[in-house]
């Protein structure tokens, strides 16, 4: 009798060990970013990547239903019309009704998401993909804008929002293939002349430097866009890590103070604190 449960104690014992392992593969110490991918970088404070994930993501939600509201709704408008039909060729019974009810709430549930935490096992450092109709670039302008000019911050754990619009392998030649075609829109002819700067960083990579990538990047912008390193309306940030680059074309990267939402906040309320000390000199003044 005391051998056998000794024996379901070792079994238990290697099913944990299993379950573990096949966590730590999948879970938090797995790389599982690949090519082709969309979404954004997310720095945040050590320990903190899981609430800065899940708030970002709240975030992110609430501002695409608002820009990209329709492919929703026509699904809806979609299956109001079927069910329209439905009910025109024959009244439904009560079990009818009911399991028409449950289908609508499965169907509800299994709503895609358009977010999804990528595991990158790098400290402070998170990956959410996104999945269309969403574009990254303009996502994250609109919360960051919005910050601005509310004052009003709408996260805690998160410090850069940084949008991405494609990510390959970290080789110089589809680094650079990638890139042509992601800054090709501000190349046309009908752009305005203004100025770039390229953002790079390199971590755990040992094959490339920042060095060998801005020269063949900066190569691919033609003489009316001027480098301006400290104010550019163009900023092309690449960002590379192991095995994978990202890369997305962002405007007033620098006004936006580096897509730094905790930066932007503190920069509202220091704003906030000197009006009210002028106010009050004003005020002290008069009297």
């Amino acid at each position: 009798m005391g051998k056998a449960q000794g024996k379901n104690r070792s079994g238990d014992v290697k099913r944990k060990k299993t379950y573990s392992f096949d966590r730590m593969k999948r879970g938090e110490n797995a790389f599982l970013m690949a090519p082709n991918m969309q979404g954004f970088f997310v720095t945040c404070n050590r320990g903190r990547e899981g609430k800065a994930v899940r708030e970002i993501c709240d975030l992110l939600d609430e501002y695409s239903e608002r820009l990209w509201p329709l492919e929703e709704n026509d699904n809806k408008d979609q299956d109001n019309a079927e069910n329209d039909k439905k009910e025109q060729r024959e009244p439904l019974s009560i079990e009818e009704q009911i399991a028409q009810e449950i289908a609508d709430i499965k169907s509800t549930k299994k709503k895609p998401k358009r977010f999804i935490s990528v595991p990158v096992s790098i400290d402070c450092l998170a990956f959410i993909q996104s999945k269309p109709p969403v574009i990254p670039p303009e996502l994250a302008q609109n919360i960051l804008e919005d910050l601005v000019e509310t004052g009003q911050s709408r996260t805690r754990f998160c410090s850069r929002l940084i949008p991405v619009q494609n990510t390959c392998y970290a080789n110089l030649d589809e680094i650079v293939s990638v890139a042509s075609k992601i800054v090709r829109p501000i190349l046309e002819e009908e752009v305005e002349p203004s100025t770039f700067s390229l953002v790079v960083k390199v971590r755990n990579c040992e094959k490339l430097t920042r060095d060998k990538i801005i020269p063949p990047v900066a190569a691919l912008m033609n003489d009316k866009h001027k480098v301006d390193l400290e104010n550019a309306e163009y900023a092309v940030v690449i960002e590379v890590f192991k095995n994978i680059c990202a890369i997305g074309l962002v405007r007033n990267y620098y006004k936006l103070k580096r897509f730094n939402l905790q930066a932007i906040a503190q920069s509202k309320i220091a704003e906030s604190e000197a009006d009210s000390k002028k106010s009050e000199v004003t005020t002290t003044s008069s009297n």
